[in-house]
């Protein structure tokens, strides 16, 4: 139902996307438990976009 990119910051990306032309299907927001934020946008060409950046505790992978 939709593509999702993880990006460094997920508020960036999504002002960059929406100034673009991405039309807003939900403004960047921490998910329950505050380790995840992300955003939906959709593409001019109607594919919904999800960004999304994972924090440390969710992602034991990342490094800082």
């Amino acid at each position: 139902d939709h593509i999702a990119f993880e990006v460094d910051d997920v508020n960036q990306a999504f002002g960059r996307l929406h100034a673009e032309g991405f039309t807003v299907e939900r403004e960047p927001f921490d998910v329950a438990g505050g380790t995840v934020r992300t955003s939906f946008l959709r593409a001019p060409d109607g594919v919904k976009i999800e960004l999304i950046h994972y924090g440390v505790a969710a992602n034991p992978h990342l490094s800082l």
